[in-house]
């Protein structure tokens, strides 16, 4: 598998409250994007702890399964949790902090399996056979209109209340989440901040996907077509080519 992740400031935030982390072990990736909120400090501090906390979480409980495929999905799922402990935590014990939290999507690959985790509205698609499907719910207030029928796609592109997330990591003492388990049966996956989902659409995804060999060249690709159109937040991408 080709592995490449990357994240920029865009060009209107004055700072990167994106994180991500891309961790090997042994056949397996484990991959996690987080994008905080909470001001400037706190969004930062939000997104960097909720990725160290998970990832060191994971990392321990799969290793712990000893190779024991069938606990993966549970060994993420206790990493959310970990990670929204820690966040919380954080946030109750400062005035500066108080209230910040942070998107978490993350998956854990080998070449047959994906099992994966979403918080928020930062994204996970696979491609396949020419195709980009998106995996992973939205817990947005937008996406929620939109599955109640009350607003059309073509509305939830411009909606004032676009950025406004229904459940985060960390802004409560547990956390809401999604988990998936896939047949690694496609020619990619992409894991992304919604600083590259607002400014380029699906099918713009898709065929830069399929215009790049590399994994590092397509997450270029990506970053620089968010900022050709704007670049109006904080852009994070991590891409797998398999």
């Amino acid at each position: 598998m080709n592995v490449f992740g990357l994240t920029d400031m865009g060009k209107v935030r004055q700072t990167n409250q994106d994180s991500f982390k891309i961790v090997q072990m042994d056949d397996l990736y484990l991959l996690v994007v987080c994008d905080g909120m909470g001001g400037a400090n706190g969004g930062k501090t939000a997104s960097s702890n909720a990725v160290d906390a998970f990832v060191c979480s994971a990392a321990i409980k799969i290793d712990a399964a000893g190779g024991d495929k069938d606990k993966y999905e549970k060994a993420l799922r206790d990493a959310v949790a970990d990670a929204n402990k820690k966040v919380y935590e954080m946030s109750t014990e400062s005035a500066d902090l108080a209230g910040m939290g942070t998107t978490l999507c993350a998956a854990l690959t080998d070449s047959e399996r994906i099992w994966a985790v979403s918080v928020g509205d930062s994204r996970i698609y696979k491609f396949a056979r020419g195709r980009i499907n998106q995996i992973s719910h939205d817990h947005s207030y937008v996406q929620a209109l939109l599955d109640s029928g009350s607003i059309t796609v073509a509305e939830s592109k411009n909606h004032p209340n676009k950025n406004i997330i229904t459940r985060a990591v960390g802004t409560q003492e547990e956390v809401e989440f999604d988990s998936f388990l896939m047949k690694f049966d496609m020619d990619g996956l992409l894991l992304c901040s919604d600083g590259l989902t607002n400014f380029v659409s699906d099918s713009e995804l898709n065929k830069i996907f399929k215009q790049n060999n590399s994994a590092e060249d397509t997450a270029k690709a990506y970053i620089d077509a968010a900022n050709a159109a704007g670049g109006g937040d904080n852009i994070t991408a991590i891409v797998i080519k398999k």
